[in-house]
This record gives structure tokens, C-alpha cells and sequence, in this order.
């Protein structure tokens, strides 16, 4: 290879690192919005235990019902988010994958 295609091959690999580190970034957003969803069903369904709120809308078996739905989403929600958000590589992991090829 020429220096000149090894110039344009490294500022390809910057540009690919760029973007592929704002993707991280934007899906980062995302996990910790969802992150909060769930944070928000959760206190929905331990709310309900002190203040009952669901009971008005529904009738008791329907409300036990709703209340585990609650805490099922919302413990689900946690869970993916959390693994999503750790298990995601770091960039100067990516940089020495993709520098190594």
C-alpha cells in the first residue's frame, strides 16, 4: 500500500470510530430513558400498595392482577436495560478490534 492509501484508510477507520461511537452514545440515551420507564412502573406499583389507586379503576382480583403486571414490566424493564447498558463495548475496546484487523 502507498502512504496515501494508508492515509485515507486511517481516516476511514476515524470517521467509522466517530460514528460508531455517537451510535453508542444515541443508544445510551435510549437505555437510560427506558431505564426510567421502568423506574416509573415500579413506584406505580409500590405507590399502589399505600394509596390504592388502582383499586377505583379495577376490582380486586383485577387490581392484584394489574399490580403484579406492574411490577413484572417494571422489573423486566430494569433488568434488559441494565444488561444493555453494561455490556456494551467501550470505545478504545472497538479501536483496538478494529485497528488488530
Amino acid at each position: 500500500m502507498t502512504k496515501e492509501e494508508l492515509i485515507e484508510l486511517k481516516d476511514t477507520i476515524e470517521r467509522l470510530i466517530e460514528y460508531s461511537q455517537n451510535e453508542i452514545i444515541d443508544k445510551s440515551k435510549i437505555w437510560q430513558f427506558n431505564l426510567i420507564i421502568g423506574w416509573f412502573i415500579l413506584v406505580l406499583a409500590i405507590l399502589n400498595n399505600y394509596i390504592h389507586f388502582l383499586g377505583v379503576i379495577f376490582t380486586p382480583y383485577a387490581e392484584d392482577f394489574v399490580q403484579g403486571l406492574l411490577y413484572g414490566i417494571g422489573t423486566a424493564y430494569e433488568l434488559v436495560c441494565v444488561y444493555n447498558v453494561t455490556h456494551e463495548l467501550t470505545l478504545k475496546e472497538r479501536k483496538k478490534q478494529i485497528l488488530k484487523k
